[in-house]
């Protein structure tokens, strides 16, 4: 794998980081890493987990495709170092979540949108400051607008994911209509999905 210089600074610069902070940093050859938890196996494009001190992405695909979620990966983890999300509500928001979504745990409407959009907070916060390095590095020629609309697919997504009580199958961000159609800003509302984007998620994004 041939990495420019701007590429090679910065991941340099996030594995040092995570060598100062005990985090282990994996950039696995693989399409997908896997995080094993008490009950079940996850998989994904990559992961930041407090608990076990990891950072870990897959890197088996383009280069502008893994890029932005190791990213988005070391900024949950900046997140966590600067103690930004500490709060109860913040900590046992992603908890109730899963849970909800695993059938542990029943939550009222009220709650359940509070949990949701809390989550959802966090990962804004997260895009927002993947979003501020692409741009702040304009070297590694990724698109910040384009970048914004696949946050935004992802975003809007949570509260198709209230409606079907279900985790994606598949990340909104890789069906191309769906990020043609979301706005390149970041929005203040993502409650309110747009019904084009909504018919595309619930017919390609869930079981």
């Amino acid at each position: 794998m041939k990495l420019s210089v701007i590429y090679k600074e910065l991941i340099a610069e996030m594995a040092l980081s995570c060598v100062k902070n005990g985090i282990t940093f994996i950039l696995s050859n693989t399409k997908e890493v896997k995080l094993q938890d008490e009950s079940k196996e996850f998989k994904s494009s990559g992961f930041f987990a407090e608990e076990e001190k990891i950072l870990s992405v897959g890197t088996k695909k383009p280069i502008k495709e893994w890029f932005p979620t190791l990213l988005h990966e070391y900024n949950h983890m900046i997140q966590w170092l600067e103690e930004a999300f500490v709060e109860d509500k913040h900590l046992s928001a992603y908890e109730l979540f899963w849970d909800w979504l695993d059938n542990k745990c029943e939550l009222d409407k009220d709650k359940l949108r509070n949990v949701i959009n809390i989550v959802r907070d966090i990962e804004k916060d997260c895009e927002y400051r993947t979003w501020t390095m692409l741009k702040d590095n304009p070297e590694l020629k990724i698109s910040p607008d384009g970048y914004i609309k696949k946050a935004n697919s992802y975003l809007y997504s949570f509260a198709l994911m209230r409606r079907k009580r279900q985790w994606l199958k598949k990340p909104p961000y890789r069906i191309k209509r769906a990020v043609e159609i979301m706005p390149a800003k970041f929005m203040k509302d993502y409650n309110r999905v747009p019904k084009e984007f909504q018919e595309l998620i619930l017919k390609e994004c869930f079981r």
